[in-house]
């Protein structure tokens, strides 16, 4: 293999700077994206390989109503859904489209409203969306007590547990439950203080 000269490195360099990544023009392959006005739901854009996701052609969707693809359940989802003052609270939606299952998820850009759809290849074990919405969640958290609050509270819906806490211990060994989310089932602990040894101090506490 022959290698690049100082000179034609540096060409390369350049002309990878100029790509504008920011505006790349596509997606990626595994997902649909359409463009809808609020609020009527017309479809205003929708990405070409819709025709191999959704069984109809851009040509065929674009100025029409999302029902024309939905079905009235996935479009009336979708309106609940932008009633929220924050859309990544909704996030994902199990939405049906053409006969199968989506993870879709919804922003707001420039006055019109993004749909995207991920195939769901397994509806009842599919825990992406799940896992997605944790993840901004937790990522959005400007402060530690954000973060605990949004992390138990995610764990808590993941795993179904009516309690989950997180127990900090300090150098004595005595601790305090500094965060917790209740399904309205069992007690709350936030701010108790236990004595030295009633935890074990190898992990934080997920306690059902």
């Amino acid at each position: 293999m022959n290698r690049l000269t100082d000179e034609q490195l540096d060409a390369a360099l350049a002309e990878c700077a100029r790509e504008a990544i920011r505006i790349p023009g596509s997606i990626q392959p595994h997902g649909v994206l359409l463009v809808l006005s609020e609020p009527e739901l017309i479809i205003q854009q929708i990405s070409r390989n819709c025709a191999s996701l959704l069984g109809q052609t851009a040509a065929a969707l674009l100025q029409q109503p999302l029902t024309m693809l939905s079905g009235a359940t996935a479009a009336e989802q979708v309106r609940q859904a932008l009633l929220l003052d924050d859309l990544e609270e909704a996030n994902p939606l199990l939405l049906e489209m053409a006969g199968r299952g989506f993870n879709g998820s919804l922003n707001r850009h420039d006055g019109v409203i993004i749909l995207e759809l991920e195939p769901l290849h397994d509806v009842a074990s599919d825990n992406t969306g799940m896992l997605l919405r944790a993840l901004r969640r937790m990522q959005a958290a400007s402060t530690l007590d954000d973060l605990y609050t949004v992390s138990v509270d995610e764990i808590r819906r993941l795993t179904g547990f009516d309690r989950v806490m997180i127990y900090r211990f300090q150098p004595a060994g005595h601790g305090q439950v500094i965060s917790e989310a209740l399904g309205g089932v069992l007690p709350g602990y936030r701010g108790n203080v236990s004595p030295p040894r009633t935890f074990p101090r190898r992990r934080v506490s997920c306690i059902a």
